[in-house]
């Protein structure tokens, strides 16, 4: 053999053995490229459903597909949207107790304003319940000075004699 031939079969396997490699690292490169979208599939799925929780829909469930950290983290978040939604249908039969009570009752906020009253405090107080949201409190004790007490800084008269007690 001479060392022209010696040097062409040199280049020929070198071009060859570059292009084997090229071609392993594209599968390699697109394997991975599976992989790691295979493993952010379901964090972008929860994503989406706690967007969804956040706007309010307890609905929500995520399909747990595998054994994994990702399906324990599934199986979480699904008990999670559970307990959610059990404490959203409380809250929700409470507002309906409250606003069907046979007796007058407010809920008073932090800042000392009428949050929410029913309809027979709106009633015992000659006011619709809308109309006293945002109020002082001392508005919905009914002490009869109904146009003083809504723009007084503290209760006027004699609330303790008034006809709804407060607690």
């Amino acid at each position: 053999f001479s060392t022209r031939e010696i040097a062409d079969a040199s280049s020929r396997i070198l071009v060859s053995a570059m292009m084997i490699l090229a071609g392993g690292i594209a599968v390699l490169g697109i394997c991975l490229y599976c992989f790691i979208r295979r493993q952010v599939r379901p964090i972008q799925k929860m994503k989406e459903c706690t967007e969804q929780i956040r706007a309010g829909n307890l609905d929500v469930t995520i399909p747990v597909q595998s054994r994994d950290e990702l399906g324990s983290l599934a199986e979480c978040f699904n008990r999670m949207t559970e307990h959610l939604r059990c404490s959203t249908i409380s809250i929700d039969d409470l507002n309906a107790v409250f606003l069907a009570a046979p007796i007058g009752m407010m809920l008073i906020s932090e800042n000392r304003t009428i949050a929410k009253a029913n309809g027979v405090c709106g009633d015992m107080i000659g006011r619709r319940p809308e109309d006293l949201e945002g109020k002082p409190y001392w508005v919905g004790l009914g002490c009869g000075q109904l146009n003083q007490c809504e723009t007084a800084a503290e209760p006027v008269g004699d609330c303790r004699s008034c006809r709804i007690r407060t607690m």
